[in-house]
């Protein structure tokens, strides 16, 4: 990721932008690390090194959360990655507020998050029924409480940091979105839940308060050679 993001001392998450699509983890993946704290100025050159790293990761199979470290003498950060089976590729092409009431929802900012859900069959005396499973963490698309990030544009679209995620093909995919209030507490929420595709598109639309949202999802399958990403 490339955009400034401000730590704090109970909040020290790092939201990564990306990927710009869905990683085929077959044997291990290769991750570069450029960790920079901002300088006061404007010119990069005032910008300090934390930490830089090259590394692999090859293990973590099974639906469980695993985590993995990278450290210096300055700081330690830790992953948390998930693998997960037979998947399609969800793109969030497009957010818009379709309807408003005259005040704009994200005036003191607001969070985009997704949960990816697993789902298996379950064979019980009444037939075959479908169970869902939560996430063991929200993927968040977009966190701001600075209202110039979100603010009105033209058409009231507004651009996700991440628009990218992996989605089991039998599961689901749930998009909560929370508008602040000037204090900075929920002033309202909505949700929208997509059912999985091989390709194509899902429209969705939740109210959020006097407004009303709209989002648009494309679904691909998740290349699984290297030919076939150098191909696209």
């Amino acid at each position: 990721m490339s955009q400034a993001q401000e730590l704090k001392e109970d909040d020290r998450i790092l939201r990564l932008i990306g990927p710009s699509r869905a990683i085929a983890f077959t044997d291990r993946f290769d991750f570069e690390i450029q960790l920079k704290v901002k300088g006061t100025g404007t010119a990069k050159s005032q910008d300090k090194a934390l930490i830089s790293s090259a590394d692999c990761y090859n293990s973590g199979y099974g639906p469980a959360v695993s985590t993995f470290s990278v450290s210096n003498c300055f700081c330690t950060l830790e992953f948390c990655v998930q693998t997960v089976t037979r998947t399609f590729q969800a793109a969030v092409l497009d957010v818009q507020v379709v309807k408003d009431d005259g005040s704009w929802p994200f005036q003191y900012g607001g969070r985009f998050a997704c949960s990816p859900l697993s789902g298996k069959f379950v064979f019980a005396d009444r037939g075959v029924t479908r169970t869902i499973n939560p996430s063991s963490s929200q993927i968040v698309l977009l966190d701001s409480k600075d209202g110039a990030w979100l603010k009105k544009r033209c058409g009231g679209y507004l651009h996700m940091w991440r628009q990218v995620v992996s989605v089991e093909m039998e599961g689901r995919l749930d998009v909560a979105i929370e508008a602040y209030s000037k204090s900075g507490d929920i002033a309202s929420q909505g949700q929208v839940r997509f059912i999985p595709k091989s390709c194509g598109m899902s429209h969705g639309k939740c109210a959020l308060g006097g407004s009303e949202v709209s989002i648009t999802v494309a679904w691909s399958l998740v290349a699984t050679d290297k030919g076939t990403i150098a191909a696209q």
